[in-house]
């Protein structure tokens, strides 16, 4: 069994992600810094109004991350404890999340310019 049984969905405001990265990355020195990169809006469609993190960690990140964050940026972040750390189990999904959000926030998705696009 894997040391990393706590699995959270955490959205911040896109004012707040540079001090989120910032509080990520006490907690997790390699990758930490780069946690909230997945843009949101509430129409799917840029500009982004907040960004989401789907993180696997080990109980003692679950809570060092949780306090760090409520320090930094206390009461602007949406925290969604999974009820299983194995994305296989786990539900909600991903995308159910984000629904449950507050505003009910959509994954944007970019669209590759195609060859003729950028020749035209």
């Amino acid at each position: 069994m894997t040391e990393y049984t706590k699995r959270v969905i955490v959205i911040v405001p896109k004012g707040q992600a540079i001090a989120a990265n910032a509080r990520a990355k006490q907690v997790d020195k390699v990758g930490g810094g780069f946690t909230w990169t997945s843009e949101l809006s509430p129409t799917g469609n840029a500009p982004a109004t907040h960004y989401w993190c789907n993180w696997q960690m080990k109980p003692s990140e679950f809570n060092d991350l949780y306090q760090k964050l409520d320090e930094a940026i206390p009461g602007r972040f949406q925290w969604f404890e999974l009820d299983h750390w194995d994305p296989a189990i786990s539900k909600p999904t991903n995308a159910a999340v984000l629904v449950m959000s507050n505003p009910p926030l959509k994954q944007i998705m970019r669209v590759p310019i195609s060859p003729i696009e950028i020749a035209g």
